[in-house]
């Protein structure tokens, strides 16, 4: 029998379940779009219940707080029957955990990628002062376009909010728990780079670190983390000295978000051989050096033209190659000359892979024609992101160069206020006509801003 929520969400098929609740692929009638509907589970503990709707709520809450390419977006929460359900951003594609299922494990390379757009999304969830709790293989989903997002924020820790566990309770996957959580340390941003660390490990190697066997006894899995038993890599390459650094049993003296995205930047840039080194020895590890050092590639080779520059991207193997060079624009001098001598779509891909603010630094300094160009090829919520990001006056001119359509299509996306001031900033007299080809929930939003 089918199955619509509020008359508006219909149940298409069942993604997937666990122990707080399922997730629904659905159809959304009144904006014609495909959704995941995370449903609640119900339990017979009344207790238990009641606990499990503040943790979906908290859940919806965590993912209000953030926007990231590399972070499901939530688009409501609804009532059915007396029970929350959480409206997000439909992801097709596989979990990393299945890709480590069916392929044994991934290139250097490939987890170098994943890792630096989970650290992105690590990182703006810490800003926001948002704990995830339980990063793991199973909550990073690489769609089919080679987009990466980190997902279930169903156990995350909001700050400036009551916990939700008792203080002798603690919450995550244990093989994924950093040691300091088994003795009754809170949980702080350092856990998840811990985490991090175990699903990098994971990924290279085709194994957990701490449950080698795949054997199912919790208390020996508790055992090796606490004892810091890390197998020694194989496969890690240049990715050894990261491991050592995220897997540091000190939460102090462990790898931070800042540096691993530039530990992680600096191995995808490098298009030459790295030498492996030996993974250190955990009894060592507190003379491990703060930063990880990498080749110089600037002192192989001399200064590059803007299209010499291009080229060398265009030339790379794959678009994941591609990409990690792209990624190494922003901030460095002449990126904008690069980005101008790129083909437009390229850029427009890649776009999607980074976050918002490095975006539009990536685009500081083109005309909006060209800026028109390059948002053609990339999604919507992305260049929303974008627009987002830019000066009110230069996201304007930059919405006066594409159709109304399109133009509605991206402004959907970006927050209503902001959307506002861009609508105010505009000079070429289309808010109105812009106004109007906005849904009817999203331009009552803008119009109480506007």
């Amino acid at each position: 029998m089918e199955r619509v929520l509020n008359d508006r969400f219909r149940l298409l098929s069942q993604l997937g379940r666990g122990g707080m609740g399922s997730v629904w692929l659905a159809e959304d009638g009144m904006l014609d779009r495909q959704v995941a509907l995370k449903e609640l589970v119900r339990q017979r503990d009344p207790n238990h219940h009641e606990e499990f709707r503040r943790r979906a709520l908290r859940e919806a809450q965590a993912l209000a707080r953030l926007r990231h390419p590399a972070i499901v977006q939530v688009y409501d929460v609804i009532m059915h029957e007396g029970d929350p359900w959480i409206v997000l951003e439909y992801i097709p594609g596989r979990s990393l955990a299945e890709i480590i299922a069916a392929e044994g494990r991934v290139a250097e390379r490939i987890a170098a990628q994943i890792g630096l757009r989970v650290a992105g999304a690590l990182n703006a969830a810490h800003k926001a002062g948002v704990l995830h709790r339980d990063v793991k293989p199973h909550n990073i989903l690489l769609s089919a376009d080679d987009r990466v997002h980190l997902v279930d924020f169903g156990i995350a820790q909001l700050t400036g909010t009551d916990p939700m566990t008792s203080a002798h309770m603690m919450i995550g996957t244990v093989e994924y728990m950093a040691p300091e959580r088994f003795s009754g340390q809170p949980a702080q941003p350092s856990a998840d780079l811990w985490a991090l660390g175990v699903t990098l490990f994971q990924a290279l190697e085709g194994y957990s670190p701490f449950r080698p066997d795949e054997s199912d006894e919790v208390a020996a899995t508790i055992r090796a983390v606490i004892d810091g038993a890390v197998p020694t890599p194989v496969h890690a390459g240049a990715l050894a000295p990261v491991l050592a650094r995220l897997l540091d049993p000190s939460p102090r003296t462990r790898m931070t978000v800042t540096e691993l995205a530039r530990a992680l930047r600096a191995v995808l840039t490098v298009r030459d051989p790295i030498p492996s080194r030996p993974p250190i020895p955990r009894q060592a590890q507190a003379q491990v050096p703060a930063t990880v050092a990498v080749p110089d590639s600037s002192a192989r080779r001399p200064v590059r033209t803007a299209a010499e520059r291009a080229a060398a991207i265009l030339e790379a193997e794959s678009f994941t190659d591609r990409l990690a060079l792209i990624s190494a624009l922003p901030g460095t001098p002449g990126a904008a000359d690069v980005v101008q001598a790129l083909p437009a779509p390229l850029v427009g891909r890649a776009l999607g892979h980074l976050p918002p603010a490095e975006a539009a630094d990536l685009l500081h300094g083109l005309t909006s024609t060209a800026l028109a160009a390059i948002l053609a090829g990339t999604d919507a919520r992305t260049a929303a992101g974008i627009l987002t990001d830019l000066p009110a006056q230069a996201a304007a001119d930059l919405i006066a160069t594409l159709t109304v359509e399109r133009a509605a299509a991206i402004l959907t996306y970006v927050p209503p206020p902001s959307t506002a001031t861009i609508l105010r900033a505009s000079a070429d007299g289309r808010s109105p006509t812009l106004l109007a080809a906005l849904n009817a929930s999203v331009r009552d939003q803008v119009l109480r801003h506007h």
